[in-house]
Order: structure tokens, then sequence, then C-alpha cells
């Protein structure tokens, strides 16, 4: 998969703490205030580097969204929380992009329990996430997932 640079907001970000962290960009869709939502369907792209670890660690991560680049008055669009169970080192979490935005984009990752880490990648694509192959010696082969589908035939005799 090509990531384009201007959509990743998380390049080997480092998670710790309790606190809210946000990502380490942010995506800037311009003066004139774009609704990207509407249309293709776009995806948030979550990637575990370093899994989820700690005592009973969690992580909650929010889709943010506001008109200023600094966020200090950002609204949550979307959010999804993780166990350690869900985000181990190579999982991939996908949330879909809401159809209401402003012109800023990020994520806001917000872990939990006692001493939580992990290392994250984060983007937005709109690749269908069920078309992504892993190939074998690729540098990101060991961070995707495959989806096989199973196809029947029958003949019928008259």
């Amino acid at each position: 998969m090509i990531i384009d640079k201007s959509l990743q907001v998380s390049a080997l970000q480092a998670l710790s703490g309790t606190s809210g962290i946000p990502s380490s960009h942010f995506i800037d869709l311009g003066e004139a205030r774009r609704l990207i939502g509407p249309g293709d369907p776009l995806w948030w792209v979550i990637a575990a580097r370093v899994g989820l670890a700690g005592t009973s660690p969690t992580l909650k991560i929010e889709v943010e969204t506001d008109d200023s680049d600094d966020f200090g008055s950002a609204v949550a669009l979307i959010s999804k929380s993780l166990a350690a169970a869900d985000f181990p080192t190579g999982a991939r979490i996908v949330i879909p992009m809401p159809h209401t935005n402003k012109r800023y984009l990020r994520l806001l990752y917000t872990p939990g329990g006692t001493n939580p880490t992990a290392t994250v990648d984060a983007f937005l694509t709109n690749q269908e996430p069920m078309s992504w192959l892993a190939y074998p010696g690729a540098p990101n082969a060991g961070t995707t997932t495959t989806t096989t589908s199973t196809s029947t035939s029958s003949t019928s005799e008259e």
C-alpha cells in the first residue's frame, strides 16, 4: 500500500502515560472547509507497530476536528476503545471517517491502565480495508492483515 505522507498523522509515534496525546501531525483541508465524508468512503487506519503493553492497558482513539490548528475547541467525531488483546503488535484498527468535519483533522490517543505503552502509525485512506494484502519481504509485511474469500460452485443436472 502506498501511504500519502500528507494524510499520515502518526509515524512510529510512541504513546505512554494516561493523558490525551495528539497525533504527531494533522491534516489541513484548506481554507474553504471541505466536507470530505460524502462521496467515496474514507477510513482512518491505526497500526500497532509495538502493541499495547502495561498493566491492564487500554487505548481510546478519537478522530478530532477543529477550525483552528491548535485544536483549542476540538470536537470528537468518533472514538474507539481498545484493550491489549485488541491491539497487539501488527494489528490494524480501521475507523470510518464521519461525514462531517471542520478544516483540521487529527487523532487523539488516550492510554489507560498502569504504565500503558504502544507505538503507532496512522493515516487516512480511501483504499478499502478488505483489499489490503501483505507481501513476503515487504517493509510492512508483519503489520497488515489479509482477507480471503471462498466461493463454491454447483452444477445441476436436468
